[in-house]
Parts: structure tokens; sequence; C-alpha cells
């Protein structure tokens, strides 16, 4: 039995990787071939509002400020589905790492200021679900993965702004 103590419930971590040998875009933009690492995340988990907080509330929010037509998912309002495509590819010259990121099936890019809000509190949320007791290592280590993503994302465009 799983007790709950935030508006955080029925969490499921599956992770996929796989590693060999192809094609990717360098830093460069050039085409290359070499090593790739893909690891594939999904975090989903239902979220409400509970007496401790309004975290379905401050998702909708989030999502609404973003704009871009993000949304919750509107067959199962309180089911979230975080998405994490990682690749790592080696061409012997310069190491390149991607990530795509997505919730509820919808790719999340940070491309304007009022995107940080979102990963603002995607990160939050991560991090929160990781710090939970019942997370076995492995589960805390993948959403440590999707809560660094969204972190090196929001950084790299900050960086780009300024």
């Amino acid at each position: 039995m799983s007790v709950s103590f935030t508006g955080i419930n029925n969490i499921k971590v599956l992770k996929s990787q796989k590693q060999g040998f192809g094609l990717f875009q360098g830093a460069d933009k050039e085409i290359k071939q070499g090593n790739l690492n893909l690891t594939e995340i999904k975090l989903r988990f239902n979220l409400t509002n509970d007496a401790d907080g309004k975290d379905m509330e401050e998702l909708q929010t989030a999502l609404k400020k973003a704009g871009r037509g993000y949304s919750y998912n509107t067959q199962k309002p309180d089911m979230v589905e975080l998405y994490l495509k990682d690749i790592k590819a080696d061409d012997g010259v310069v190491p390149v790492t991607n990530s795509l990121l997505s919730i509820n099936g919808q790719d999340i890019n940070i491309t304007k200021r009022e995107d940080l809000g979102l990963y603002t509190y995607l990160a939050k949320l991560t991090r929160k679900i990781g710090q939970r007791p019942d997370m076995s290592p492995a589960q805390k280590e993948c959403t440590g993965m999707i809560n660094n993503a969204i972190h090196n994302k929001a950084v790299e465009y900050i960086d780009y702004v300024m």
C-alpha cells in the first residue's frame, strides 16, 4: 500500500537503453557516423490538488503561460506523462548530446521567456518526485535524468539569450 502526502500518486517509471553505431547530426550540423547511446524514460503519474498544495493547478497554469497549445491530458486530466529521449553520440572527435522532452505526447521546447515557467515547474515537480521515500534508487536516477535534461535546456536557453 502506498500512502501519498502530496498530490502526486501512482508513479510509474519506464526506462529503455540502446547502444549501437549509426548516423547523427554533429555540433557543426553535419551528418556524421559514430557510436550512439539512446536512453528513453517515461515518468507517468497522477497529479491532483490536495490539502498540502495545488499540484494540478500549478501545472495547468504553467502550461497556459507557456502557450503553444500545451495542455494536460483531456481524456484523463489527472494523468501526466513526461518523456525524455536522450541521445549521446561520439564520432571519435567531438561527443554530442541531444535531449528531447515531451509532456503528454507534446514536445516541449524552450524558445521564449514564457517557457521558463513551465521548465521551472517541471524541474520542481521531478525533484519532488525523486525525493519521495517510496522511490527506488533506479527510479530516483531516472527522475534525476529528466530533471537534469530540464535544467540543461533552461541553462542553454538562458546562455543563448544573454
